[in-house]
């Protein structure tokens, strides 16, 4: 039987390593801009979270961090808190 959390968690490592290879810049600059309007009191949404890549560097600028279904979002990092 085929585990598919540990598939999931396969895919979105190859995929973040990829997209980082690829798009690092875009993702910087996302990071860097998104920074800005981010505070420590708020909680944010994070809506087509994908892997979490983006949310993962940005958990520590905000309270906390709400997705629509996490369940679908496919975490690299599934036991980091968000």
């Amino acid at each position: 039987m085929h585990d598919s959390n540990s598939f999931r968690d396969k895919m979105a490592k190859g995929y973040d390593i990829q997209a980082l290879k690829t798009y690092s810049k875009a993702y910087h600059d996302t990071i860097e801009l998104s920074k800005k309007y981010l505070d420590t009191d708020q909680t944010a949404l994070d809506l087509g979270c994908g892997t979490g890549i983006t949310t993962l560097e940005l958990v520590s600028f905000v309270k906390k961090i709400l997705h629509p279904k996490p369940v679908n979002c496919f975490f690299a990092c599934r036991n980091r808190p968000i």
